[in-house]
């Protein structure tokens, strides 16, 4: 895929990837796919995604409750049929996730906090037969935000890579991922922050 965008809605368990018109060419975003089977069981909130590219996987956030969860982390292949190839519980509700291509890391954003967490992968080998299994493995925690995280951006840079959060006490949090540390505070807004986003240009 040249690239791709994930649409969900918070009241049901749909989330629609759509292609994107390659730079340069007309067209419109088509429908290419829908996952459904969050929960074949139970019908569960989708609350967050993103892309791993460098895996190939596409990573989704979801919970049958606001309160109790169960709180998932989904993972599938990111093809034109995705499948589902493993679900990990974590003990706090998501609401926003981003894969750092730099120190191959998942950051999740949830109420307050961010949390690093790495997906290792083991082949193990019985006679003839080998079979890969995930896991996820919690690394850092980062605190600093009194209100959900809405958004979570890396700003790639090669002496000093960067993680930008928003949230919805009005600040904006820049993150020194090399050293774990908060580096600035984004502050003035009257509401929360919704949503950021980085330019190419500046």
């Amino acid at each position: 895929l040249a690239a791709c965008i994930g649409m969900f809605s918070e009241d049901a368990d749909v989330l629609t990837l759509c292609d994107l018109p390659v730079a340069g060419r007309e067209g419109r975003p088509r429908i290419w796919t829908t996952l459904r089977h969050h929960n074949q069981m139970r019908p569960q909130e989708v609350t967050a995604v993103c892309v791993m590219p460098s895996r190939n996987f596409l990573v989704t956030a979801s919970h049958e409750d606001r309160s109790q969860g169960p709180f998932l982390i989904n993972v599938w292949t990111l093809t034109k049929t995705p499948k589902l190839v493993n679900r990990f519980e974590i003990p706090t509700r998501v609401s926003a996730l981003c894969y750092s291509v730099a120190s191959d890391k998942l950051y999740i954003g949830g109420p307050g906090d961010i949390f690093s967490y790495t997906l290792v992968t083991k082949t193990e080998t019985s006679g003839t037969r080998s079979a890969t299994t995930l896991r996820l493995r919690k690394e850092e925690t980062f605190t600093w935000h009194t209100g959900d995280i809405t958004e979570l951006l890396e700003i790639p840079d090669n002496i000093s890579p960067a993680l930008c959060s928003s949230s919805i006490d009005g600040t904006i949090g820049l993150w020194n991922t090399h050293d774990n540390v908060l580096s600035n505070v984004l502050v003035g807004h009257e509401m929360g922050v919704r949503s950021i986003a980085r330019s190419e240009e500046h």
